[in-house]
């Protein structure tokens, strides 16, 4: 960005949020001219269910600390404090260094992420108040009250926050969560660590157990000083990193939430304190382990219980982005209240242990469904393959269904179906039971459409068998080339000198090979390299059709159809990410565009490797359904429909996922259509259908 003498003093940057990671963006003050600047912003990007939820991912306001709060909307005075106050100025900040605050009457709010229609799930957090305040919190979720807080008074110096374990159940993948907060008199609230996990009833309350209380990973490489919920003793290192982008988490993949906690050491522990246990009853503690890479003995750890251990053991890392190991251990509790720990106990070299998704359940209790099966797309004749992922006492059995149906032949953790047909299409699900109940996952649907022919990975000939080095890619041709203006060939890469002597690109295999505006790519100059892959769908109805595949690319790739931005991107070239594209497709031919950019400023490689590539789609024209436009002038939305679609009417929601309604737009007739306006507030989000 270059700022003009004269000029504005601000300017925007788009940047584009391409995998989960924390971005520190320092300016350089010396060449600043002499203006004051603000030295950093931090950019976290996050797919777990709240943004921001401890407060930590931008540093406290100047001042006192007034102002916006990252990830969360305020209606009053907010911030955000450290121990240095003036706001937090009494009690043990339960995670890190910072917390948000609330002056006076008003609320903190912000929409979760990712949650499953009818699951139930635990909102936890951490509290206080100001000193000399007296204040009455209200928690709300998706505008229904779930918890009344009265009479808050401050804990005191060197005392923990309280902490609030609140079970409800979604019913939409996005609901609002409010605090709100009624003060007497000039009253400030405090609140830290606060948390989503799916739990079912009668597990007993785990603090922070997937350690997504903690938030964004800042600063590198993600030593804390307190970890929200957990005590935090003996020698040693311990923090948060992302999964799956170290540095501790150097290997596998936890799949619960974005973060996963580490600790470096021998002695380093961890501990909370379990409450509503009954004496002398036995229960299950499951856990996510791993740890990190390197090093030429294993690691080793332990569970403790009141301090005793009641599991040793001992891993190797899982590796590339395999699984997290899966434990459980059963104890017997000795008391109501027991304290669980875990403990680094590799007595030499630099160990580190990575823990997530703790889980404490009777073993009475019915199973608990950590990962559901994924719904999937499919082609006539493939194979589609649904997993369950779940703990419980005794032995588990399973019992697979389609469409609410057993599949009689199909008892096992994993769901395998060959050959499918378009009758195989559906929805499958899974009954987990033992001695203790029966729980079902969340419904997984399978949809199979046909193959459209003509679709090649990179780097092979028309026999899809790959093609020698220097070669012609008979199947993309580079209609934009920084690198020389009059080539469109895209050449099938020296495999000598890319991806081999680097060490770092994907390697090539018998499906596909990275295709490259030179032979030696490595002489490329920076810019836009645009390879086009033309697909014909005659035959086909296009609002069916999806594209799905793996992509890698040095430096960053776009797909564009017909010449329209589909919002599809990916950046890396050391493995290649699954992408999928649907509704940007006409019937007939089709211009399939990635749109590689090369960064400089000098020359330097460039490439494009496409495997797995496969479009699908239903054989047909397009469907006689009605279809709604939108288009919008200043705050106005116009929704317009065929007058010809006669039987239908238009329905809204406001969440998918909750239940639709019919639409109180009044409806008029302009020429042939017929058109509703809709005046919605900014920022609101509404869906509209057709319905007959």
């Amino acid at each position: 960005l270059t700022f003009t003498k004269g000029g504005t003093n601000q300017q925007t940057v788009r940047i584009q949020a391409l995998a989960r990671g924390t971005a520190n963006i320092q300016i350089d003050s010396a060449n600043a001219g002499g203006l004051p600047i603000k030295n950093q912003e931090i950019i976290t990007v996050v797919q777990g269910a709240l943004k921001n939820p401890s407060f930590e991912s931008t540093p406290p306001p100047s001042g006192v600390g007034y102002g916006a709060i990252a990830g969360w909307t305020s209606v009053g005075s907010s911030g955000i404090n450290t121990s240095a106050g003036p706001f937090a100025d009494n009690g043990v900040i339960p995670d890190r260094t910072q917390v948000g605050f609330l002056q006076g009457a008003g609320s903190l709010s912000q929409n979760a992420q990712g949650l499953i229609p009818g699951k139930h799930y635990w909102l936890q957090f951490f509290y206080n108040v100001r000193n000399g305040s007296l204040m009455d919190l209200s928690v709300n979720v998706a505008g229904k009250e779930v918890a009344s807080i009265k009479g808050i008074t401050p804990v005191g110096d060197a005392v923990p926050y309280n902490f609030e374990n609140i079970p409800f159940v979604a019913d939409s993948p996005n609901p609002l969560i409010e605090f709100k907060t009624t003060p007497t008199g000039d009253s400030t609230l405090l609140l830290d660590a606060a948390t989503i996990v799916q739990r079912d009833p009668g597990q007993i309350v785990v603090r922070n157990p997937s350690f997504e209380a903690s938030g964004s990973v800042y600063p590198y490489p993600g030593y804390f000083p307190s970890v929200g919920g957990w005590d935090v003793s003996g020698g040693g290192g311990r923090g948060v990193n992302i999964d799956g982008a170290g540095p501790f988490t150097d290997n596998g993949r936890a799949n619960s939430g974005d973060v996963v906690l580490f600790m470096q050491g021998n002695g380093a522990t961890i501990s909370q304190n379990l409450t509503g246990l009954t004496s002398g009853q036995k229960y299950i503690v499951a856990y996510l382990v791993n740890a990190r890479g390197g090093g030429a003995e294993d690691t080793t750890y332990s569970v403790l219980i009141n301090g005793a251990s009641v599991f040793d053991g001992d891993i190797t890392p899982v590796g590339g982005s395999n699984p997290y190991y899966l434990n459980q251990v059963e104890f017997t509790a000795d008391a109501t209240e027991d304290v669980l720990g875990f403990q680094g106990t590799t007595a030499t070299g630099d160990h580190t242990v990575l823990f997530d998704n703790v889980i404490v359940l009777p073993s009475t209790a019915a199973p608990f469904i950590l990962e559901d099966p994924v719904s999937a797309v499919k082609p006539v004749g493939g194979s589609a393959s649904f997993k369950v992922l779940a703990i419980g006492g005794g032995t588990l059995t399973y019992q697979w269904k389609k469409d609410g149906q057993p599949i009689t032949t199909q008892t096992a953790d994993t769901l395998t179906l060959d050959t499918l047909s378009l009758a195989s299409s559906g929805n499958y699900s899974v009954d987990v039971k033992n001695a203790g109940g029966t729980n079902t996952s969340a419904v997984a649907h399978l949809t199979v459409l046909d193959l459209v022919p003509g679709v090649y990975n990179t780097g092979v000939g028309n026999d899809r068998v790959i093609l020698d080095d220097g070669l012609t890619d008979p199947h993309y041709t580079l209609i934009k080339n920084a690198n020389d203006t009059n080539s469109a060939i895209a050449f099938v890469g020296d495999s000598t000198i890319f991806p081999i002597s680097t060490g770092n690109w994907y390697a090539n295999n018998d499906l596909s090979k990275w295709i490259e505006p030179l032979t030696d790519t490595g002489a490329a100059l920076p810019g836009d390299y645009v390879y086009r892959m033309n697909l014909d769908l005659t035959g086909f109805d296009p609002s069916t059709v999806i594209l799905t595949g793996n992509v890698g690319t040095d430096n960053s790739v776009e797909i564009w159809v017909n010449g329209v931005d589909t919002g599809v991107s990916e950046t890396g070239f050391g493995s290649l990410t699954p992408v999928t594209v649907s509704g940007a497709f006409k019937a007939g031919l089709n211009q399939v565009d990635f749109a590689v950019k090369n960064d400089g400023p000098a020359v330097g490689p460039t490439g494009l490797r496409i495997e797995g590539l496969a479009v699908l789609g239903t054989k047909g024209t397009a469907s006689s359904q009605p279809q709604i436009t939108a288009s919008r002038t200043g705050q106005l939305i116009r929704l317009a429909w065929p007058v010809t679609a006669t039987g239908y009417r238009l329905q809204s929601i406001t969440t998918l996922g909750g239940t639709w309604a019919d639409s109180a737009l009044p409806t008029t007739v302009v020429g042939t259509d017929n058109v509703a306006t809709d005046s919605t507030s900014v920022g609101a989000a509404r869906f509209y259908r057709l319905i007959k």
